[in-house]
């Protein structure tokens, strides 16, 4: 990334005077690190001091970034997959912060920065963060302790995204995704004995998979429902019905593939507040931002009383 021989202000880039990037430093082949002196130099250039805080694993991060969240921070950057989302996210939001945010994905599917309008180009999505006067409000997600930024999910298919081995995510990207899908679809389905209730409806049922989004794209598709907004204080549920034969499943993945609703083997509907049951007890593993969310017997879904800034495009 070369660094232009001028480069325009904007209130954004004046107002931000203490700046906070949290990277993942292997994430997309550790891309980020050929960027970080330009993005130094260019806070630097206008009077802002910037930290760089190099995450250090799943786990490691929330009793070294706590302290910091807490503080004087104008922008707070941070750049990674999902994983690195989702772990920032709930540091964020656990400690109440609403520091203006910026966003450099560099995962393999990056639905929710497809979402919010964020370049998977490492080079543009910098850009955007120093020089975009853009400020989006979204929705933030939560699973009973848990927060997410675009999507809880559970049954068939959901466990790819944190089954799939990271030095095949690392090498082989959004194909190695692929790869574990074919594998777990050779497998019997999962059918879950679950009880909805939601705060206008409630019912029973038999399901195969069930999808849970404040999102435009989830597993690097376009979702279903085209009405969908970020910050509309709704959820985009969508339940699939348990397949009766061959032909439901074939039924279900031409809706799917299609973004269509079969409402014969689909339900679909917004809801603010969800609960989930597991009637066999058991529990049911959830996908929470493509990582995994725990075995919860009863989920509590809901959009969280507080929202996040970010800057987009």
């Amino acid at each position: 990334m070369a660094r232009p021989k001028k480069l325009r202000k904007h209130s954004l880039l004046e107002s931000h005077k203490k700046v906070l990037f949290i990277y993942n430093p292997v994430a997309g082949r550790g891309k980020i690190k050929r960027y970080l002196k330009v993005i130094e130099s260019i806070f630097e250039r206008d009077g802002a001091s910037i930290e760089l805080y190099p995450t250090k694993g799943k786990g490691k991060d929330a009793p070294c970034l706590i302290p910091k969240v807490n503080s004087d921070y104008d922008l707070i950057m941070f750049s990674g997959g999902d994983g690195t989302l989702n772990n920032v996210l709930n540091i964020l939001m656990n400690q109440k912060c609403r520091t203006l945010l910026g966003y450099i994905p560099l995962g393999s599917t990056c639905d929710f920065a497809r979402s919010v309008g964020i370049s998977k180009n490492p080079f543009f999505a910098i850009k955007t963060v120093l020089f975009s006067e853009k400020i989006q409000t979204i929705d933030i997600g939560q699973l009973n302790d848990r927060y997410f930024a675009y999507v809880a999910s559970f049954g068939a298919l959901t466990r790819v995204t944190y089954t799939t081995p990271q030095k095949l995510k690392k090498y082989f990207g959004y194909l190695a995704y692929v790869a574990n899908a074919a594998v777990h679809l050779m497998r019997p389905l999962p059918v879950s004995s679950l009880s909805i209730k939601t705060e206008s409806k409630s019912f029973e049922g038999e399901f195969l998979a069930g999808i849970i989004s404040n999102s435009h794209y989830v597993g690097g598709f376009k979702v279903i429902n085209d009405k969908a907004k970020l910050n509309d204080g709704k959820l985009e549920v969508l339940l699939i019905k348990k397949p009766k034969n061959i032909f439901g499943v074939i039924a279900i993945a031409m809706a799917l593939v299609g973004r269509k609703i079969n409402k014969k083997h689909m339900i679909s509907f917004q809801a603010s507040n969800i609960e989930i049951t597991d009637n066999s007890g058991k529990g049911i593993d959830w996908n929470v931002d493509g990582e995994f969310g725990g075995t919860q017997t009863v989920a509590d879904i809901r959009i969280a009383d507080q929202q996040l800034n970010i800057i987009t495009e």
